[in-house]
């Protein structure tokens, strides 16, 4: 026997018996919609106050058309022009992001105070101006102490300090790796203080970005720098190459020890020809001595 239609029972909804599934508002589903979307439902609930105003008997004035017409007509323009600046934000931020990727695993020189020491030998390079008379490099670690203070020359011109991570000069102490600031300090004859922009050179590693400067760093070593920071990009020599000048340089070494050797060898050698021919001439003189003066005989 069929089942009368007011006799069925309405399925529950999905997630169970009883749960009321809640529908969302109509403003909310006009905001979840694309831009074109919803100035499309703008321009249809607009169109609907003008063919049917809320008063038959006193419909809009034209002044008050006028200004509903200029109104959609702005908001428009500004939802096109918020489209076109985040599209241009957009392509910003993957050229930045093209741009980084082409540093990694290349060596820049960067300008800056704070650069990574890895138990080597850190070379700080500073040009030094005119009309300076003293000046010293200072060195902190992350806390701010003080590492090492040195005094340096003031002769004008492009300068490199080699640092070996020695404490206050000492290298028998050294510093442990990690993240350090150093600074040129220096001051004019006229008592003037001046800080020397500084120049560090490293590998890029690692890419990041930052989300409240939208801005892409670059990570060198472990010091992260702006792209704008960057002087001189290059790429650095392969591990095979290396391999190979270090062997070339050790067979260029043993070739000046070889040479040195037999350089001494050879004026020992020409220091023995000439003794030997002075002894000749010697032997030469004394037999024309005793032609000359014949020796007594003994009897």
């Amino acid at each position: 026997m069929p089942v009368p239609a007011s006799a069925k029972t309405a399925l529950p909804p999905p997630g169970g018996a009883g749960k009321k599934v809640k529908e969302k508002s109509g403003m909310s589903k006009i905001l979840d919609q694309t831009r074109e979307e919803q100035m499309k439902v703008f321009e249809k609930i607009f169109l609907a106050q003008v063919q049917h105003p809320q008063d038959p008997l006193n419909p809009p004035s034209n002044e008050s058309l006028t200004q509903n017409i200029m109104m959609f007509h702005s908001s428009a323009q500004q939802s096109r022009m918020n489209e076109l600046l985040e599209q241009i934000n957009t392509n910003h931020i993957k050229a930045q992001g093209i741009a980084a990727k082409s540093y990694l695993n290349k060596e820049v020189e960067y300008q800056g105070n704070e650069f990574s020491y890895e138990g080597g030998e850190e070379n700080i390079a500073f040009l030094m101006p005119d009309n300076i008379k003293e000046a010293k490099l200072a060195i902190v670690d992350p806390t701010g102490a003080g590492v090492t203070s040195i005094p340096i020359s003031v002769e004008p011109g492009a300068k490199i300090f080699k640092w070996d991570g020695s404490i206050h000069g000492r290298p028998e102490i050294k510093v442990p790796q990690g993240q350090y600031k150093a600074a040129v300090i220096a001051h004019t004859k006229d008592d003037n203080k001046v800080e020397v922009p500084l120049t560090f050179k490293g590998v890029v590693r690692k890419v990041g970005y930052h989300d409240a400067s939208s801005e892409f760093a670059l990570l060198v070593r472990n010091t992260p720098i702006e792209m704008s920071d960057v002087a001189t990009v290059s790429k650095p020599a392969s591990p095979e190459l290396i391999s190979m000048t270090e062997g070339v340089q050790e067979q260029i070494k043993r070739y000046n020890e070889l040479s040195g050797y037999l350089k001494n060898r050879l004026d020992q050698k020409v220091e023995a020809n000439q003794l030997k021919e002075s002894v000749e001439k010697a032997k030469q003189v004394l037999e024309q001595v005793e032609e000359m003066i014949p020796l007594p005989t003994v009897s």
